[in-house]
């Protein structure tokens, strides 16, 4: 593997603010994992093998806030489920991440209940199934479920009125091919002008 990127950011664990890319997977998710103090936790691509099962070498980390892995999919839905356990997250971020579908959006949305921030952007979202259930984070700022591959149909303004408990909202994302049906959203909401950025 050349050059990996993978950042470890807590606040009393100074020896995790960065792994050396010569680490091995397997060896990497360990130390990942006795890390128990941690707050914030950013993967990147090529950071650990494809196949490594990252989000259940996460589940012991209970004060963890802040996770984003970014083209690091869960090689599993089982795998992407296991974050469900991580119920202090306020800010997740998925980004290519493959098993993360329908079910798991609805999973973790279920569980993550104190999420102010969610990106499920280029993840296998295909349907609006998991919007109902993401639109009871009544306390969420930050949207972005773009770059899935919605299937026919595809999503209607109605379908993300779905949405339209989410009064806390700011930012909504889903794609440029939905900028107008975001238009329609804000302004059913009351705050026409609003649009994403």
């Amino acid at each position: 593997m050349s050059n990996p990127k993978l950042e470890a950011k807590e606040c009393q664990v100074t020896s995790l603010q960065a792994l050396e890319a010569s680490d091995e997977s397997a060896r990497v998710l360990e130390r990942i994992a006795a890390a128990t103090s941690l707050t914030s936790l950013s993967i990147t691509e090529h950071a650990l093998m494809p196949c490594a099962p990252i989000c259940s070498h996460l589940t012991g980390l209970p004060r963890l806030q802040a996770l984003e892995l970014r083209w690091m999919s869960p090689p599993s839905r089982s795998d992407a489920l296991a974050l469900t356990v991580l119920t202090g997250l306020t800010r997740l971020v998925l980004e290519g991440a493959k098993a993360v579908d329908d079910t798991v959006a609805a999973a973790l949305a279920c569980h993550l209940t104190a999420l102010r921030h969610l990106v499920l952007r280029n993840c296998w979202l295909t349907s609006p199934a998991s919007l109902p259930v993401i639109a009871t984070l009544r306390q969420l700022q930050v949207l972005d479920l773009s770059g899935n591959p919605w299937q026919e149909p595809e999503l209607s303004s109605e379908d993300i009125l779905l949405l339209s408990p989410l009064s806390q909202l700011q930012q909504l994302e889903l794609g440029s091919e939905y900028v107008l049906h975001v238009r329609e959203f804000w302004e059913a909401l009351g705050v026409a002008g609003r649009l994403s950025k």
